[in-house]
């Protein structure tokens, strides 16, 4: 038996090789070869080792993302980079490092030299160390080659393991224990079709959502949005997802890396399939060549990778650089294409703006209708321009150019975009949609205040614990709402049950113990006629409420992009001329993204502070955040230096505003040492709290369009979390009455 090495223009080497001794010791020995040629230690050879920088000099790898592993087909051991794919064993390595040409033998002698080791590497050995006899060397007259040494048939990738079809009928039927699906934008029939269901393991935080693949093999992933850990719960093979769109060869199918990006595109009428990351590249090939000649084209959308160097190329280009040569050499049609920034994926793009998806995919696929079966377009906009084939040194010449000159046009764009005409444009059309939000609240959606309202951008409310400033915002949003605009309140600590029960007491004059004995089998008091007709004129309110007021309760939603992602799906859910208006209750329980885990507080309040104020930017929306404050600023006038431990909230917000007792001001008017206005001790807060009727007041200390300093005077009736504007004069009357016990 000889050793034959065929090798395609720019495509992987198929190497099939003489099953002999000599062969087998060598292909062990890598561990050995890794260390003389790149001085890489293997701790164990027989085990998978630490990550070392990758081998593959395409690939500016600045995290170690490559590994020692004995692959479970052959039994020898291989390294491979899990950011671009980059897998070989000791002679590809040989043959890469040396420019052995794909011949075999001098693959041998040249790991045989490093290793230092005596013999003829073109003799086969048998297992006694005898070269053996009989071995037929010349190919066969008129073949080129001996085709007793092709390969047989290659077998149907088997994903072995256990069998979870009856599994996935389980966690498929507990679908309706979570929103996740529904809140990536994917509808009943895709959730159905795919049998996508939840695992609890008892533990309602530790939920996970499952995908499907094959009977083997499924994707899981826990839905709290602190932990983005993908897990499964048996260690299985690798497979495909939706791998059977590649049985026919009718349609262009869609590629991208994860499942859910491809139930985004298949759930718009197009076929999909998933690679499950970008390590999944090589399953993706050994897919295509079991069913070649037979394949549809091929449509590759990559990831928006974040790039953190812009001379450096992300994971994604790498990888997608890579399956580009493979296609290549294997003569299958493809197209690479993008999807528009600042879109990460597929499914950002559906649950953001599903009909310009839709759109988008539209013009990609008849595209690829168009396109002869045997080339390899690429759009102008794409990475595979990058992709380095059999190219002369001109055409990469001219490509550099061509790569210079778009930079130069989009340097030009740019630069075009900071003019005076450009900014006027965008001046002109945002003003033709400058929505606000009248509070309600009297005088201060007066000139001299707000001036109407909450206008777009971040507004923020601050107030001391336990003051009301969550029963105000909740009052704002019954206003809004009652004046024709819709409203996303997100609650980190109220349910929505409180919630309604607030609502319904503020608008009815009931305690809270009687909204919920009217509506109690088992009410504890007793319920009068009077009670049941003010019920009964709220039930005329709860329609209005019903369309436009939206309460957003949960673990899953205290992270700004589970708030940005929410208000997307319900805009596109209901539909709208104008945003609504978002309310975030309150800022100090949000929880910080993943990479911020360790990260101080004030620096998570930063981060979410100058998040939320984005959120407003793409929505053209006001954002209503409540905030507390820190602790030294109890008992003062409220000022700026309240938010002090947060700079964000302080410089980055575009309104201001404190809720506090009324009698502060008062206070403050008596300089203490000429700093700080007098403060208010415990006992008097605590008698100011106990009153049925607090006198407080909103005091706007920055607003970026109108007058800093002004308050607005509000009294509120804590039986039924009521706020009742009112006048300054007004509460200096009541407060009279009260100021010889305060001060003696």
């Amino acid at each position: 038996m000889v050793s034959v090495s065929v090798y395609p223009s720019g495509s992987r080497r198929l190497e099939f090789m003489a099953d002999d001794q000599l062969t087998k010791d060598l292909r062990g020995r890598l561990a050995d070869f890794l260390w003389a040629v790149w001085q890489i230690r293997i701790d164990d050879p027989h085990k998978t080792s630490k990550p070392f920088l990758c081998l593959n000099p395409n690939h500016r790898d600045k995290h170690p993302s490559m590994y020692y592993y004995k692959s479970k087909k052959t039994d020898f051991p291989r390294v491979k980079c899990h950011v671009c794919g980059f897998n070989k064993g000791i002679f590809d390595l040989a043959d890469w490092k040396f420019g052995c040409g794909g011949d075999f033998n001098k693959q041998k002698a040249e790991v045989m030299r490093v290793l230092g080791m005596a013999g003829d590497p073109s003799q086969t050995y048998t297992p006694q160390g005898k070269v053996a006899t009989g071995t037929e060397t010349t190919p066969p007259e008129g073949l080129g080659i001996d085709t007793t040494a092709l390969p047989k048939p290659k077998k149907k990738r088997v994903v072995e393991g256990k069998d979870f079809t009856k599994d996935y009928e389980v966690w498929h039927n507990a679908v309706g224990e979570s929103t996740y699906f529904w809140d990536r934008g994917l509808n009943k029939e895709t959730i159905a079709w795919f049998k996508l269901g939840y695992i609890h393991n008892k533990d309602p935080h530790k939920c996970m959502a499952v995908i499907p693949c094959t009977p083997h093999y499924y994707v899981s992933r826990y839905i709290d949005p602190l932990d983005k850990r993908y897990k499964n719960l048996y260690k299985v093979e690798t497979a495909l997802f939706n791998e059977v769109e590649l049985d026919q060869t009718r349609e262009p199918v869609f590629v991208v890396e994860g499942a859910i990006d491809a139930m985004s595109v298949w759930q718009l009428g197009f076929r999909c399939l998933a690679t499950n990351s970008t390590g999944g590249f090589r399953n993706f090939i050994d897919a295509l060549e079991e069913r070649m000649p037979e394949l549809p084209h091929l449509i590759i959308i990559p990831d928006n990778d974040e790039r953190k160097d812009p001379d450096t190329p992300t994971g994604s280009e790498i990888a997608i650089k890579s399956l580009s040569e493979e296609l290549t050499a294997l003569n299958i049609a493809f197209t690479i294409a993008k999807i528009p920034m600042p879109y990460k994926d597929t499914n950002q793009m559906l649950k953001c703006d599903s009909e310009v998806f839709l759109g988008h995919l539209k013009r990609i696929y008849d595209s690829a209708l168009e396109t002869p079966p045997d080339t390899h377009p690429l759009e102008e906009e794409n990475m595979a321009k990058n992709t380095p084939t059999s190219k002369t040194d001109t055409d990469q010449v001219a490509n550099q150019e061509t790569t210079e000159q778009e930079k130069v046009r989009e340097l030009e764009e740019k630069i075009k975009s900071f003019g005076f005409d450009s900014c006027f444009q965008a001046f002109a059309k945002h003003n033709q949609t400058d929505y606000f939000f009248p509070t309600g609240l009297g005088e201060l959606d007066d000139k001299d205040h707000l001036d109407g309202g909450l206008y777009e951008g971040l507004t923020i409310l601050g107030a001391q614990n336990t003051i009301g400033k969550s029963s105000l915002a909740l009052q704002i949003a019954s206003n809004v709402v009652l004046s024709g605009d819709m409203v996303i309140y997100f609650s980190t600590e109220q349910s929505p049950r409180e919630l309604v029960t607030k609502l319904i007491s503020m608008h009815t004059e009931m305690t809270f113990r009687q909204v919920r004995d009217i509506v109690s089998p088992a009410p504890r008091g007793g319920i009068t006629k009077e009670m049941e007709e003010r019920f009964g004129q709220f039930m005329l309110l709860a329609d209005r409420f019903s369309e436009r007021l939206f309460f957003v309760y949960g673990r899953d939603y205290r992270t700004v992009s589970a708030i940005r992602e929410t208000t997307q799906n319900i805009v596109n859910l209901v539909g709208m001329d104008k945003p609504p208006l978002i309310i975030v209750d309150y800022l100090q329980m949000l929880q910080p993204p993943p990479d911020m885990v360790r990260a101080t507080e004030k620096q998570i309040t930063d981060y979410n502070v100058l998040e939320l104020k984005d959120i407003s930017s793409h929505f053209g929306t006001a954002v209503l955040g409540i905030s507390s404050l820190n602790r030294s600023s109890y008992g003062y006038d409220m000022s700026d230096s309240a938010f002090k431990e947060s700079g964000a909230i302080e410089y980055g917000c575009d309104c201001l505003m404190g809720l506090q007792f009324s009698i502060l001001e008062k206070m403050d008017e008596e300089e203490d040492d000429g700093n700080q206005g007098k403060k208010l001790t415990t006992k008097q807060y605590e008698d100011e709290k106990k009153k049925p009727i607090r006198h407080l007041q909103v005091k706007i200390m920055k607003q970026r369009n109108g007058i800093c300093g002004v308050r607005a005077y509000l009294n509120f009736e804590t039986a039924y979390s009521r706020f009742i504007p009112t006048t300054r004069s007004d509460q200096k009357k009541d407060m009279n009455k009260k100021e010889s016990e305060l001060f003696g």
